[in-house]
């Protein structure tokens, strides 16, 4: 344990086997005072692949050998960046995610190199999440990685936020996919051991699950980045829209693009194929059906309009069935500035 009122920068070790026990056997100390620069405080602690990982403000340090205490050797020291919030720190099994003041990042263990270098994951959002973070209190701040689903959540009350980070892989600059769930303000997570995700609020304890928000629908909403296909100042005329989904049998989505920063959209609707259901003989094979209606649908839609960057944008009525977006295709014409 560390963080201790009148000492932060020291780590107190149990008898082994005997977690209330700090006086006697092979109990100890570890001062990083000599380590951490300009009197930097513990913020957190983990525990990673054999190693001890010491989260100070704005320094981390690593130590092997956490075992036998009388053996500590520090293993890797990474200077300037720190946690700031002891609880966002989480254990993904192969690496650890923490929020630091410069963003949700991960340290992965290269073990040819024996080094653990830093992954930004929220370079995409690291201006709008910053903003958020600036207005909590440390202590609020709330984190939980989701195995079954391979996300990491991060909760900012104050500003009733919750990032959600895919770790299943990342984009091409590092960072991670990110999604916002909006209107929300938990104050815990907790995963049990039936592999739940439990969300704790004021009054009422929810449960991760199933594809409506307490029995109400909620809207889901995607928009890209703005692009210019590699060519900044030249003219591009808008053709076609092409999507690949998965999901949302029957559903009504609208697409959506704007050009040049603008904040005012046009707009078409789409319905989507209606999946079906197909039945085998119950007492064959002692199920009703094998097809939840889940299917692939491939659409082009028509659209209009000129600019220099484009925006596109999907909505779409969640109400009890899955919806995800496999693939954009978009079709230009490059015409000139004069």
């Amino acid at each position: 344990m560390a963080d201790i009122v009148g000492d932060r920068q020291t780590v107190y070790f149990s008898r082994l086997l005997d977690g209330s026990d700090f006086a006697s056997g092979d109990s100890g100390a570890l001062s990083i005072n000599a380590v951490f620069p300009n009197n930097d405080q513990i913020i957190a602690l983990a525990a990673h692949n054999g190693f001890l990982i010491i989260f100070g403000r704005n320094n981390i340090a690593i130590y092997r050998n956490p075992i036998d205490v009388t053996s500590l050797l520090l293993e890797d020291f990474i200077p300037n960046v720190g946690c700031i919030a002891r609880d966002s720190v989480q254990n993904t099994g192969t690496d650890i995610v923490f929020l630091s003041d410069g963003g949700v990042r991960s340290l992965q263990r290269v073990i040819q190199e024996k080094s653990l270098p830093m992954r930004d994951m929220s370079k995409n959002v690291r201006d709008e999440l910053m903003v958020s973070v600036g207005s909590e209190t440390a202590s609020n701040i709330k984190a939980i990685y989701y195995e079954r689903d391979a996300f990491y959540l991060l909760s900012l009350p104050a500003t009733k936020v919750v990032y959600c980070f895919d770790t299943r892989g990342a984009l091409q600059d590092g960072a991670s996919r990110v999604t916002v769930w909006d209107s929300m303000e938990p104050k815990a997570f907790c995963v049990n051991s039936s592999k739940e995700l439990l969300v704790g609020r004021p009054g009422y304890i929810g449960k991760y699950s199933g594809y409506v928000d307490d029995t109400a629908t909620y809207r889901l909403q995607y928009y890209t980045n703005y692009f210019d296909f590699g060519s900044p100042t030249a003219l591009k005329l808008l053709k076609k829209i092409g999507f690949v989904v998965i999901g949302g049998s029957g559903d009504s989505v609208a697409i959506k693009w704007g050009f040049d920063y603008e904040e005012t959209y046009q707009s078409t609707t789409k319905t989507l194929d209606t999946g079906s259901v197909f039945e085998y003989n119950i007492a064959e094979y002692n199920i009703a059906k094998y097809s939840t209606g889940v299917v692939l649908d491939q659409f082009q839609v028509n659209a209009t309009g000129s600019g220099t960057v484009l925006q596109l944008a999907l909505e779409a009525t969640i109400d009890g069935g899955p919806l995800s977006i496999q693939k954009i295709d978009v079709y230009v014409a490059q015409g000139k500035t004069v």
